[in-house]
């Protein structure tokens, strides 16, 4: 049975929530919205963090080499706490659902999840894009999807946007491609993800390569124009899809399609 931790950060900022991020696991959140983070962090918006799983199956080595799934379950949840208090984080909620449980399809999740989404009313949502490798990622988009749908038109939010962790999207062909300024040059996203000591001092360098992404991003945005920015992160478009207008899959075909069609045309001799 699914068990929220419900958790409000000690110097939390307070307000109509801009943005609630919905992920998989510990950490996700300030790897694929470190923009908003940084915001969060500097006292200049409003984000509100759900986590669905547990964590238990991380990579782990060093001083963590030898914690059990259990003992790791634990140190997450620390980790995630001390990232919202660093963050500045609204509120902080972590199911704890099995990874396994999340890719078989829990209906607990979308439940609590869409009551979430419903108390917060975020302008807006940030998960997990279809096009990540990991399968808990794309479980965890799922399950969003499915809460957002299961909800009256009135109670989703009009943006929802799908981001980069264990798949980049600088392949999407510019008209699903959200290019966003995410300069966390002031050190605010990066103290926030070195909260999650496990995972970085554990084997994953997590926040070096999620800073090389965003300044690979920035510079290899456009060809043909000078960095609109120090840092950019990728997002693409999930709106008609929570909307009910197009399905999951049907979004992913689509793009799929445009992807391929770019590249053929590209090739092909005039």
């Amino acid at each position: 049975m699914t068990k929220t931790d419900v958790y409000m950060p000690k110097n939390a900022n307070k307000g109509a929530v801009k943005y609630l991020v919905v992920v998989a696991h510990p950490d996700d959140g300030e790897i694929l919205a470190a923009g908003p983070v940084t915001e969060s962090a500097n006292g200049k918006t409003v984000l509100a963090l759900a986590v669905l799983t547990d964590g238990a199956g991380s990579a782990r080595s060093g001083a963590f080499a030898a914690y059990t799934d259990d003992e790791m379950k634990a140190v997450r949840v620390k980790e995630q706490r001390a990232a919202a208090e660093e963050g500045r984080f609204e509120s902080l909620y972590m199911l704890r659902v099995p990874s396994g449980e999340l890719k078989a399809g829990s209906a607990e999740a979308v439940r609590a999840i869409a009551d979430i989404i419903a108390e917060k009313q975020p302008e807006i949502l940030i998960t997990h894009n279809p096009f990540d490798r990991h399968p808990t990622h794309l479980a965890a988009g799922r399950t969003v999807m499915e809460a957002l749908r299961s909800l009256p038109a009135g109670k989703r939010p009009k943006t929802v946007w799908g981001g980069e962790v264990w798949r980049s999207l600088d392949w999407l062909p510019v008209k699903y491609r959200l290019a966003l300024p995410a300069d966390t040059t002031d050190g605010a996203a990066d103290r926030v993800l070195l909260c999650h000591k496990s995972q970085i001092d554990g084997g994953k360098r997590y926040d070096a390569a999620a800073k090389g992404r965003r300044l690979q991003n920035a510079t290899f945005c456009e060809s043909h124009s000078t960095d609109f920015a120090h840092e950019v992160a990728y997002f693409t478009d999930l709106s008609r899809v929570a909307s009910g207008e197009i399905t999951l899959a049907e979004f992913v075909e689509e793009v799929l399609k445009a992807f391929n069609d770019e590249i053929l045309s590209g090739i092909k001799r005039k």
